[in-house]
């Protein structure tokens, strides 16, 4: 029973210190835009996801893919209909940024140029995003997220103490955030000191593709 005990314990703290390493070497979701605006002019159709990599490593964004949460959904599902998850490409370089965009339209101008774009990315402030990426077994595993999937709110999530923050705003990930979480609650916080997250005006993209941060260096 002592030997078994013993070799329980040691596979959990194998497994523990596994997924800490994966986390360590993992990208993170660095920022977030939704705006969507008709009236403004130009229109402007700003979705997009910056992701970052923190480490000192290039990587393969092969082992990742964006997955999105519609209106309380499930992960990938639109109207019932299971939709592809969006596989990335290309490398990243160490402290490099990772943009995806909605498409380019005349009818709905995107003015940031991302690296790829994602039709599925037409969101909304009450639509969920994570960032998967493929572990030893070619399996994707969830790693950080922006709000939660099955329990969406009428309009937006509140972030930092700010009410309706994933709508019509950018959410820029505090410089000291090293490492993906997919415990939304303690990524959004309560106020402004306990986020992991910098709640910016409507429509501020002047951080876009040059992430900050104290990561990797």
């Amino acid at each position: 029973m002592i030997m078994r005990n013993f070799c329980l314990a040691f596979v959990s703290v194998f497994i523990l210190g596994s997924v800490n390493l994966l986390h360590a070497q993992s990208l993170i979701i660095s920022e977030y835009c939704e705006y969507n605006h008709n009236a403004s002019e130009p229109p402007t159709f700003n979705h997009y996801i910056e992701l970052y990599n923190p480490s000192n490593k290039t990587v393969d964004m092969t082992h990742y893919q964006l997955w999105r949460a519609r209106d309380g959904g499930g992960w990938n599902i639109n109207n019932g209909d299971a939709v592809k998850p969006l596989d990335l490409t290309g490398t990243l370089a160490p402290q490099g940024t990772y943009v995806i965009t909605r498409p380019h339209s005349d009818e709905k101008p995107v003015i940031i140029k991302g690296q790829i774009s994602w039709n599925f990315l037409n969101i909304s402030g009450n639509d969920a995003i994570g960032l998967a990426q493929k572990n030893d077994s070619g399996e994707f595993l969830l790693i950080d997220v922006i709000g939660t999937p099955g329990k969406a709110p009428k309009t937006a999530w509140a972030v930092a103490g700010i009410a309706k923050a994933t709508k019509d705003h950018t959410l820029l990930r505090k410089p000291s955030v090293c490492e993906p979480t997919t415990d939304w609650a303690k990524s959004a916080g309560t106020d402004a000191e306990n986020s992991q997250w910098i709640v910016k005006d409507e429509n501020d993209i002047s951080d876009v593709s040059q992430h900050h941060a104290v990561c990797g260096k």
